[in-house]
Parts: structure tokens; sequence; C-alpha cells
């Protein structure tokens, strides 16, 4: 479900991402704001944001995003570039196993589409300018 599209913003740095992220996140009903929900941006060439897809919702800690309908929307929508985001209702942004395998199914789907996975950034739930988990920055990202 596309929640915001063609704003235009341009993404500079995973913060930027995770500041949006994040009045999403807060916007939520209150009912919801103890789950997992992963969200991709679909980005152009100058990394101006075509679209924010929620892609999964979970539980207080899981939730299954499809890749290949992340995939999908991609395509559909001409992105050139995807930033994947969720968040952890803990407020430990530390990646679980799930978190890492995700990314790495992502980023070899992206490679094989010729779409670009600029990150996958985890945010704590709740917490505008918290502390935040991006892989580009704290894994071996190449």
């Amino acid at each position: 479900m596309i929640i915001m599209e063609n704003t235009k913003q341009q993404i500079n740095k995973s913060r930027d991402v995770a500041d949006i992220m994040a009045i999403i996140y807060r916007d939520r009903l209150p009912e919801d704001q103890g789950r997992e929900f992963v969200y991709t941006v679909g980005l152009d060439s100058k990394n101006r944001i075509i679209y924010i897809n929620l892609d999964a919702m979970g539980t207080v800690n899981f939730a299954v995003p499809i890749v290949r309908e992340i995939m999908r929307m991609a395509i559909l929508r001409d992105v050139t570039a995807l930033i994947a985001v969720h968040n952890h209702p803990s407020g430990d942004v530390r990646p679980s196993s799930d978190d890492r395998m995700f990314t790495k199914r992502l980023r070899e789907a992206g490679d094989i589409l010729q779409i670009k996975i600029l990150d996958h950034v985890i945010i704590p739930t709740g917490e505008e300018n918290g502390e935040i988990y991006s892989f580009r920055e704290s894994e071996n990202w190449s």
C-alpha cells in the first residue's frame, strides 16, 4: 500500500530516510505502535522519493516482507533505487538474523533486476532523532 508518492524529496543519507519514517511511524494508530512495519522507499536516479510503500505489518517483534512483491512494485513504478526501512518497537535497533537474511535477499534481487539497494535502515518506534541502524553504514556494504 503506497502511503506517499512523488514528493521529489531527495534522500542523501540514512538519517534523512529515518527522519521521514519516524514521522510516519509516529502518526500510526495507537494500537499499532507496538507492531513492526516494513516499508520501502522507491527513488529515482537523483535519489528523490517516487513512493513510500508499506510492505509488511507484523507483530511486536516480527514482520515478513516478500521480496518478490517489493521488486514488483519497484519495477512497475520505474524506480532506480530502493531503501528498506523497518521499526523495532523494543527500541533496540540491532538487526536480528531475520533482518540480515531479508537484507541479503533484497540485495540479491536488486542485483539481478538492476535496482540498486541503497540501504536497509532500522529505527526505534516513536523516537524521532533517536539511534538508528544503517546496514550501509554499519556493515561491509560493497
